[in-house]
């Protein structure tokens, strides 16, 4: 993630800590600080020292992860669940429709849940609550008999527009309503999830345990939503570990390429808890 000519000026600044050192040191990797390039930095030199951590003991890294977490002895999960992260590229000036053939076209690839998001931006195009609505009233008539569905709001919603939203949602069984509200607005998240049944997701870009941590004091997240390509494989075990303090479970997400989705499938392989 991020900026490539940032995080490659940052290995430069700091590659000279790394070479020669022994990959196992767990102390080679420092905290996460919220810097964000600093973080996600962090997290691609942290993963690949999980990949030869586990070329060094014979073993997949989700066999590895397995060892950190709680829970009786058990092995990775062998299979998966995938669903399509969609809804992108539809425009609400020129065919908004398109959103509803991407979701027919996913479901005939075999993809058995699909999450969709709000469009583009609705202020340019006047876009209504109730117009959106319409439209994913349409995506659930043509897939939900194939599908599960899930709405990303991108924290671009207000705390009125959400309840809406969610409240059509809970009619229509929808899995899940990932990050709805700005990202600072945690009471308005908590004063959501507890209005609705449906699970109010989201921290996909948070790097540390503490940015999870207040969502989970407030019951502000149903589920929290981790990358272990922001905030590494390290800080996912502890989020996930204090998740389960507050009795609320944790799993993966990722948007960017085939590497990322295959470390955050080894962490989720590794969770006893089968999600999605």
């Amino acid at each position: 993630y991020g900026f490539p000519p940032d995080l490659a000026m940052r290995a430069n600044q700091l590659k000279h800590t790394f070479v020669g050192s022994d990959p196992e040191d767990p102390a080679l990797i420092p905290d996460n600080t919220g810097d964000k390039v600093g973080d996600i930095f962090n997290a691609g030199i942290e993963l690949a020292l999980w990949d030869i951590r586990g070329k060094i003991a014979g073993k997949r890294v989700a066999d590895l992860i397995l060892q950190e977490l709680p829970g009786p002895a058990r092995q990775p999960r062998e299979h998966l669940r995938l669903y399509a992260s969609g809804g992108v590229q539809y425009d609400w000036d020129e065919n908004p429709e398109s959103v509803i053939e991407e979701a027919v076209a996913l479901a005939d690839r075999g993809y058995t849940a699909y999450k969709m998001r709000l469009g583009t931006a609705w202020n340019w195009s006047t876009v209504t609550v109730e117009r959106f609505l319409d439209l994913a009233q349409s995506v659930t008539d043509a897939v939900a008999n194939r599908m599960d569905l899930m709405l990303e709001g991108n924290a671009r919603l207000n705390e009125t527009q959400a309840i809406q939203i969610g409240r059509w949602l809970d009619e229509r069984a929808w899995k899940w309503f990932e990050e709805p509200l700005p990202k600072d607005q945690i009471d308005g998240y908590a004063r959501l999830n507890k209005a609705l049944q449906i699970p109010i997701t989201g921290g996909e870009s948070n790097s540390r345990l503490s940015e999870f941590e207040r969502f989970f004091q407030k019951e502000a997240y149903s589920m929290g939503q981790v990358d272990v390509g922001v905030c590494t494989l390290k800080e996912a075990i502890r989020i996930y570990r204090k998740g389960l303090d507050y009795g609320i479970p944790v799993f993966t997400q990722n948007w960017h390429n085939g590497l990322l989705t295959t470390a955050n499938a080894h962490f989720l392989a590794a969770l006893p808890e089968e999600h999605v």
